[in-house]
Formats: C-alpha cells, sequence, structure tokens
C-alpha cells in the first residue's frame, strides 16, 4: 500500500531529525548558547514526523492501534519524546533533549529490523484486547524509562555532588529534586497505564485464550507490578526519595528486559511479538 510505503518513509526522516537534533543540542552546550530554540524546534518537528509516520502504519494496517514490534518501538520512542516535552514544560530544564534524541533514533532503528507489511500478520493481532494491552504496556514502557534515566542521572549527580568534584557537564543538569520529581511522576504514570494493560490482558486471555496463559509473561508482569508498586508506596508512606527511591526505579526497569526475554524465548501467546 501506498500509505506503508510513506510510512517508511516519514521513519526514515524522522531518525534522521532525531540525530541532528540531538548534534544541535550538543552544539548549543558547547558553544553555550543555552536560548537557542533551534533544537528544541528540530526534536518536535521529527516528534511530528514520526507521528505522521505511525498514523500511516495504523491506516495501512486497518486499526488505530499499534500491535507488533515495528510500531510498538516506534511508539516507545514517540512517548519518550513527547514526556520530555512535558517535562521540560513543567520543570523549566532545557537539557532532556540532549538524552532522549539519541535514544529515540536507536528506537525507532530497532523498530526498522522488526518491520514487516501488513499482509503478513495474523488475525489475531487485529483484536482490539491486543491492540489495547499492548499499546498501554509500551506506553508504559515508555513513562517507566524516563523514570529510569532520571534515577540514574540523580545518582550520577549526587555522586558528585557528595564527592565536591566540579563538572562542566554537571552544571547543565536538572537539580536532584527536579530528577527525583521526574522519575516519580514518570514511573506513577508508568504504573497507572501498567496496570490497565495487565487488566486488559487478563480480560483478553480469559475471554479468548482460556487455555493459552503465558507464565514466565505473568510472572514477570506480575514482579515488575510489585516494584513500581514498591516504589510508589515507599515514597507515600515511608519517606522513600532520592536514592533509595532511584535504585528500585532501576530495578523495575531492569525487570523488563526479564519480560522482553520471556517474549523472546520463553512464550507461546505471545509468539507475534518476536517478530
Amino acid at each position: 500500500m501506498l500509505s506503508e510505503q510513506i510510512s517508511l518513509i516519514f521513519l526514515w526522516i524522522s531518525i534522521t531529525t532525531f540525530l541532528a537534533a540531538f548534534i544541535l543540542f550538543l552544539g548549543r552546550y558547547i558553544s553555550k548558547k543555552r536560548q537557542n530554540m533551534m533544537p528544541n524546534y528540530v526534536l518536535a518537528g521529527g516528534l511530528g514526523l514520526l507521528t505522521i509516520s505511525l498514523v500511516l502504519r495504523f491506516i495501512s494496517e486497518g486499526t488505530l492501534l499499534s500491535s507488533t514490534t515495528y510500531e510498538l518501538f516506534g511508539l516507545m520512542a514517540w512517548v519518550i519524546v513527547l514526556q520530555a516535552f512535558i517535562i521540560e514544560k513543567w520543570s523549566g530544564v532545557r537539557i532532556l533533549g540532549v538524552y532522549v534524541s539519541p535514544l529515540a533514533a536507536v528506537l525507532l532503528i530497532i523498530s526498522w529490523t522488526q518491520y514487516q507489511t501488513t499482509d503478513k500478520f495474523e488475525s489475531i493481532l487485529k483484536n482490539t484486547w491486543v491492540t489495547m494491552h499492548s499499546t498501554l504496556i509500551f506506553l508504559a514502557y515508555g513513562a517507566f524509562t524516563v523514570a529510569a534515566a532520571a534515577a540514574f542521572f540523580y545518582l550520577l549527580e549526587e555522586r558528585v555532588l557528595k564527592a565536591k568534584r566540579q563538572s562542566a557537564l554537571f552544571k547543565y543538569f536538572p537539580s536532584i529534586n527536579t530528577l527525583d520529581a521526574t522519575s516519580y511522576h514518570a514511573a506513577l504514570t508508568g504504573f497507572v497505564l501498567f496496570s490497565v494493560a495487565i487488566s486488559l490482558g487478563v480480560m483478553g486471555a480469559v475471554k479468548y485464550w482460556s487455555d493459552g496463559w503465558d507464565p514466565y509473561i505473568i510472572a514477570f508482569s506480575c514482579l515488575t507490578w510489585i516494584i513500581f508498586l514498591f516504589y510508589l508506596v515507599g515514597r507515600a508512606t515511608l519517606g522513600f526519595v532520592g536514592k533509595k527511591a532511584s535504585y528500585v526505579a532501576l530495578a523495575g526497569f531492569a525487570s523488563i528486559f526479564l519480560i522482553r526475554l520471556a517474549v523472546t524465548i520463553l512464550t507461546t501467546v505471545h509468539i507475534y511479538l518476536r517478530r
């Protein structure tokens, strides 16, 4: 289909645009021209191009929700860039683009390696339960990625501050309080999306695949959910902030790779995600 071909063209233009934004962000901070907004405009352009690519892809599939690894990695990149803009607007920080632009490009390249034409899709991928479940899962993954990135930079910056070492790079970083708050809000968003996605997955499995449950996917998904629940409850009731909270956020992000491992090696019902 023509829309499929155009979708691929927009995908590669968006990858190029994100890489160009990364170079411009680096140039802005090297030249110390902090008021130069061109990198932000280019990053926003990349987000717009990626949006067009995803919409065209969904149209060619006959559904507005993503189902396979190709779309899901693209959607994950889209969420990460969008969240970066929201966080920058909320916090006033102007450095997130230098991190999310190359990350988005890498995710889109991975997405492209998983590309298949729509005529190879199984009819199961058109199921509303599957598409809603998988879309929310990867929206949650995008949020958890932001939470883990903020936690990582919190630990890095806190270590530098404790050692009382001066670094030209860290003067462009958000404050550790901003990083901690960013990690919390992203983790909360991801937890809500992940909870809804799991609920939809369970209801869909009960309705369509009562004899085809994936025990490994269920186990690792529950592990991720419990870790982030502990993270949120700990912050609300135990004063679990800063360094301790950052370690838990990173542990939750690491557990996502166990889910992906189960999908790649052990899954039965989720076999279409190996594509």
